[in-house]
């Protein structure tokens, strides 16, 4: 579309006007406008009637060599053009991401190259389409290309425009409602986080919120704790228990790592970040419950353990 060019369907303008478009538009160079105009006779070489009816030669290899070599000249200068005006494309930024391993060094600089229609189709099409070809799971090495594509999916995400976000939480919310359980799972392991949430349309608030919380039974697992980092914010007060619940198994979980350990006490004394009041109280009351438990049970250093970390909950 170009407001400036008059407006007739483009299926229906005739080649000389094309022509005249795309050199006044600078789609083409003078010098491919005029081999056009020059030879552009040579398009009627397929209408044997046009050639009995005015006499004309008929089509030899040297005439189609010309006609083609025009055409692969003409598809050359709107590559580079459309590069200039657009950058790099989707697909090619998703290539690079599978056949290159040390691509995500440089990733930020490419998706900063695309158009913001190419970023959305990162997101929305181009990097999950890929990521779904790659095997059942999401590695923590670079050398896995589904870590890449997950990886590069969140990097073009904290680019866009909040927009865009919520074009992506929408399709997240599509995803979990109408596709199976194993997509499902596979898509918000490699695209979703709870900080998303706050794109995620009111009404559907709810139903992500609960899948989250229903996916785990504890966050002793790299992808729980990740995938569960930042979700307070957007909890209801109904929803305390089941998240402290989460926590405080992840906690005390003997086969967990000790980072995981330290990430679950980080993420308990940031509960209260941008949460209301009651939800703050029924946090404190499911930690007390959790406390009364271990010391009836003679775990008293759990119970102390979940003292301190309450202690240190940051009361905003």
């Amino acid at each position: 579309p170009n407001p400036e060019r008059p407006k007739k369907n483009a299926l229906q303008i005739d080649l000389g006007d094309a022509i005249s478009f795309c050199k006044n538009e600078g789609v083409l160079t003078q010098r491919t406008a005029d081999m056009c105009s020059v030879i552009k006779s040579y398009r009627n070489l397929i209408h044997p009637g046009r050639v009995v009816r005015l006499g004309e030669p008929q089509p030899n290899r040297d005439s189609a060599f010309i006609g083609r070599s025009l055409v692969s000249i003409i598809v050359d200068e709107l590559e580079r053009i459309r590069r200039s005006q657009v950058g790099l494309t989707a697909e090619q930024i998703v290539s690079k991401v599978v056949r290159d391993s040390d691509s995500l060094t440089i990733l930020k600089h490419l998706v900063l190259e695309a158009s913001d229609v190419q970023k959305e189709k990162l997101l929305l099409d181009v990097i999950p389409e890929a990521f779904f070809k790659t095997p059942e799971s999401v590695g923590f090495d670079e050398d896995d290309v589904g870590y890449r594509l997950a990886s590069a999916y969140r990097l073009v995400l904290e680019i866009v425009s909040p927009a865009a976000r919520e074009k992506v939480a929408q399709e997240f919310v599509r995803v979990l409602r109408e596709e199976d359980g194993a997509k499902v799972s596979r898509y918000c392991d490699a695209f979703f986080l709870a900080g998303d949430l706050k794109f995620v349309p009111p009404q559907h608030k709810a139903i992500v919120r609960e899948y989250l919380l229903g996916r785990f039974t504890s966050a002793s697992s790299p992808k729980a704790l990740r995938i569960l980092k930042g979700i307070c914010p957007y909890l209801e007060p109904g929803d305390a228990s089941k998240w402290v619940d989460l926590m405080v198994r992840a906690l005390f979980d003997a086969k967990a790592l000790p980072f995981i350990q330290d990430g679950v006490r980080e993420q308990l004394k940031q509960a209260f970040w941008d949460t209301k009041s009651e939800f703050d109280d029924k946090v404190r009351s499911r930690l007390s419950d959790w406390k009364a438990h271990y010391k009836k049970s003679g775990a008293s250093e759990k119970a102390a353990a979940l003292e301190e970390i309450e202690d240190d909950m940051i009361p905003f």
